[in-house]
């Protein structure tokens, strides 16, 4: 009976040492999610997987734990982006400007960002405002620039545009995105055979995929 008695007690005892570990890890996984900055890399992890939802509930929590910093709205903006939320990517991007500026800030990424958001709904006029502003701020950000002559694109306006995608050239920025932006300016400003030839370097230097099939398409008549 002795040696059974004891053989319980060694099984509480074993079980109540699990279960106090197990409430410590509990505890102590609690403290790190609940911390800001875990807050906000949980946010970003998720959308990686694509848990959009998840990821704006986590950059909520974090707006509501640093209210005057920009990073939770500046997250939330880009995950509304990937929802396809236009409307509520822009508030949130005037949401982390605001609050950059508050401190005295500004922020190319942040402004080029909100100019396509609003590019997006297709505000043209607005976007080009901010992608200039964001030139203004650091005129080294090439993307800016890019930004800025696909929205004068957008308005029609092909010299404007030929001109700013240039000036990403002097930057060192080579994306092919930028031959396909030039090639469509060109085609605005009645200069077709330097559109079609461009369009013809983009067709061969862009990998087999969707994209070129698409630009092929889209320059059929001059290529």
């Amino acid at each position: 009976m002795t040696k059974q008695l004891n053989a319980v007690a060694t099984v509480l005892i074993i079980l109540v040492s699990a279960c106090s570990e197990s409430v410590a890890l509990a505890q102590t996984t609690q403290q790190v999610v609940t911390r800001p900055a875990d807050v906000l890399k949980e946010g970003r992890r998720l959308i990686d997987q694509r848990r959009y939802e998840d990821a704006i509930s986590r950059f909520k929590q974090y707006c509501l734990m640093r209210p005057h910093e920009s990073n939770g709205y500046f997250w939330s903006g880009i995950t509304y982006d990937e929802m396809g939320n236009y409307s509520a990517s822009e508030k949130s991007y005037r949401d982390a400007l605001l609050r950059a500026e508050n401190e005295g800030m500004d922020s190319a990424e942040i402004r080029t960002n909100l100019g396509n958001a609003l590019l997006k709904q297709h505000k043209a006029d607005e976007a080009i405002e901010e992608y200039k502003k964001a030139n203004e701020v650091d005129p080294m950000y090439a993307l800016a620039k890019l930004n800025l002559g696909r929205a004068y694109i957008e308005k029609g306006d092909g010299a404007s545009a030929l001109a700013t995608l240039d000036k990403c050239g002097e930057l060192h920025f080579k994306g092919l995105h930028i031959k396909y932006y030039k090639a469509k300016a060109l085609l605005l400003l009645g200069r077709k055979e330097e559109a079609g030839s461009l369009a013809k370097q983009l067709i061969m230097d862009l990998p087999d995929g969707a994209f070129k099939n698409d630009v092929r398409q889209e320059f059929s008549s001059i290529i």
